[in-house]
């Protein structure tokens, strides 16, 4: 949008240049205005998007500092690594699910356990101060006296059907936990084959606007200033020219945009920071 209104600027300057030499009609001056006006109008669009985007990601983040974009212009992410024999086991939702099944694994492990016999030990200990008759004589304690005893036994469960049943469900809520992996793990390898087919088909047009349409429409631009200013072409192919290059540097940006969110896209399957 910057490089357009450059553009736009020269060509509405010239044009009312022209006009007020007599070279040119006031319409072409009209529209050389209005096409300017537009693009300035395009940014301070541009301008407030930026600005709602910051205030939700403030949102996002819980803080009321002012955010800076570090980024400050769109270029394409590093090199993918080859999506081939690639794993989604670092995917944050297969590891929350493998916890889960982590989890039921060790209920039917505690739940086992209680089915088994428990031995109980304990020891007692405590002092006596005072007189205190035994079997017939008096006896005075001081309070350095202690008297202990141990307790020594086992318990053994009366009732285990219902520790078999809490089994059953433990190991039922295994199974379920087992089969959300394998279905998530087949959903998220559809989708990754997707996107690496997304992933080739932006990368090859990249190539394609970065090695021949790019360099064809800057040369667009460049001939048609230099013939227009020398009068060899009319304002209105002038006009459509640019319209024609404008939009095949919109379009390699549209192509690279998407390519990066093919990228992340891939990176969020993968599970990589």
């Amino acid at each position: 949008m910057l490089e357009q209104d450059t553009i736009y600027s020269k060509l509405s300057k010239a044009s009312n240049a022209r006009y007020r030499t007599g070279e040119s009609t006031s319409l072409e001056n009209a529209t050389s205005s209005v096409q300017y006006r537009q693009i300035q109008n395009e940014l301070e669009k541009n301008e407030a998007d930026i600005q709602i985007a910051k205030r939700l990601l403030q949102t996002l983040l819980n803080t009321t500092d002012d955010i800076s974009i570090a980024d400050t212009a769109l270029v394409v992410r590093e090199e993918l690594l080859a999506i081939d024999g690639v794993s989604t086991t670092n995917n944050p939702i297969i590891q929350y699910l493998q916890q889960e099944i982590n989890v039921s694994q060790r209920e039917i492990s505690l739940q086992r356990s209680k089915m088994l016999p428990d031995i109980i030990l304990g020891y007692n200990g405590q002092t006596y101060k005072g007189l205190q008759t035994i079997n017939g004589v008096d006896r005075t304690y001081t309070g350095k006296d202690r008297f202990s005893f141990f307790q020594v036994g086992i318990s053994i469960p009366l009732f285990p059907g219902g520790y078999k049943s809490q089994i059953n469900a433990a190991k039922i809520n295994e199974q379920i936990a087992q089969k959300q992996v394998e279905l998530t793990t087949t959903n998220l390898n559809g989708q990754l084959k997707e996107l690496a087919q997304q992933y080739v088909k932006f990368q090859k047009s990249l190539n394609y606007y970065q090695t021949q349409a790019l360099p064809q429409a800057d040369l667009i631009i460049s001939n048609s200033d230099k013939s227009f200013r020398n009068g060899d072409i009319s304002y209105t192919q002038y006009l459509q020219n640019l319209t024609l290059s404008n939009n095949i540097h919109s379009e390699y940006i549209d192509n690279l945009y998407n390519l990066n969110r093919v990228i992340i896209s891939i990176e969020a399957i993968l599970g990589n920071n």
